[in-house]
This record gives C-alpha cells, sequence and structure tokens, in this order.
C-alpha cells in the first residue's frame, strides 16, 4: 500500500482532484464577500497587482476595512490574476509541485510523494487553497528558500545559491504591514 501512494500518478490524481475542488469552492468562497463574510486575502493580492500594474499607490483596504498587507514580493507570483482569476485556482496545485520539488531534494522520491500528499488531508490547507489565500505559496517560499540555500552552499551551487536567495526575497517581501504608510495613501 505504501508504495502505491508513493507513486507519482497518485500524486497527479490527487492534483487533479485538488484543482477539482479548488474550482467549485474558490467562486463561491468568493462570493461570500457580497454577504461581507469570506477571505479578501485574494482581493488584496488582486488590488496589488492592478494598482502596481496602473502605477497607482500598490496597497488597499480590504472589504473587511483592514490594510492589505499583500507585500511586492507577491507581485510576481500572481502576476497572471490580471489576466484570469483563474489563476487562484491554479496556484495551490502549483504550490503542492513546488513542495513536491523541495522534498525531492531531501528525500526520496517516493517519500517527497508522500509528504506532498499530507497537505492534501489537512483542513487548514484546503481552506487557504478555496479562498485564493497567498499563504500557501508563502510557506513553500520559505521552505524554498531555507532548503535551495542551504544545499546551494554546501554543494556549492550557484543555481540552487540564486534560487534559494530569490525564494528568500520573495517571502520576505510577501508581507509589508508594519512599514509607515502601509495603508489606502501607499508607502510614504
Amino acid at each position: 500500500l505504501l508504495a502505491l501512494l508513493a507513486a507519482r500518478r497518485v500524486l497527479a490524481l490527487a492534483l487533479v482532484a485538488l484543482l477539482a475542488l479548488v474550482a467549485v469552492a474558490y467562486p463561491r468562497a468568493d462570493a461570500l464577500r457580497a454577504v461581507g463574510r469570506g477571505s479578501d486575502q485574494d482581493d488584496c493580492v488582486r488590488e496589488l497587482v492592478a494598482n502596481v500594474l496602473a502605477l497607482r499607490a500598490p496597497y488597499g483596504v480590504g472589504y473587511f476595512g483592514d490594510p492589505c498587507s499583500t507585500g511586492p514580493g507577491e507581485l510576481l507570483v500572481y502576476l497572471p490574476v490580471q489576466v484570469s482569476d483563474v489563476w487562484f485556482v491554479v496556484v495551490p496545485a502549483l504550490s503542492v509541485l513546488l513542495g513536491y520539488r523541495v522534498l525531492t531534494l531531501l528525500t526520496d522520491r517516493g517519500t517527497a510523494v508522500l509528504l506532498s500528499l499530507t497537505q492534501l488531508v489537512s483542513w487548514l490547507f484546503l481552506e487557504m487553497s478555496a479562498v485564493g489565500s497567498d499563504l500557501v505559496v508563502v510557506g513553500w517560499l520559505y521552505a524554498t528558500a531555507t532548503t535551495a540555500s542551504t544545499l546551494g552552499l554546501r554543494r556549492r551551487d550557484p543555481v540552487l545559491t540564486v534560487v534559494g536567495g530569490t525564494a528568500y526575497f520573495l517571502f520576505a517581501t510577501s508581507r509589508l504591514p508594519l512599514l509607515p504608510g502601509n495603508s489606502t495613501r501607499g508607502l510614504t
């Protein structure tokens, strides 16, 4: 049974199931904003991308009235949102694939598959995925940063080191909630 679960086909099927689940759940969760419920994390990401591309102050206010804390590091990851909200459906599966790739640097393929599958039984992961939360990506950026940087430096591998450094940058700039002027006025 363990060998069967550790097969890449199982991970591929799980990713298809995740895509289907999020494709159904995300529009329903996003529609809750009309009644002041749900999560405004996806709206903050969408607003950041739109504002930066329109050369406006990047930050806005979520529909709960709280300032958005989405940082500039999210711009690169979520740029496709400007074209289609379907990107919010795809991102959780891409995050699991990123996690799988990071795990393959640390362990054998079968264990990496099993560990990747564990995310899909986490209610928190599924909820964050269904509401378009960028925190799914932020977590794997940190894991990528620490793993790729450590292995890159140990192996003297410039590609892994650059990947790790890039992931650290994206992780560190994914949130900027405490900077002065971080409000609807933008950075001052």
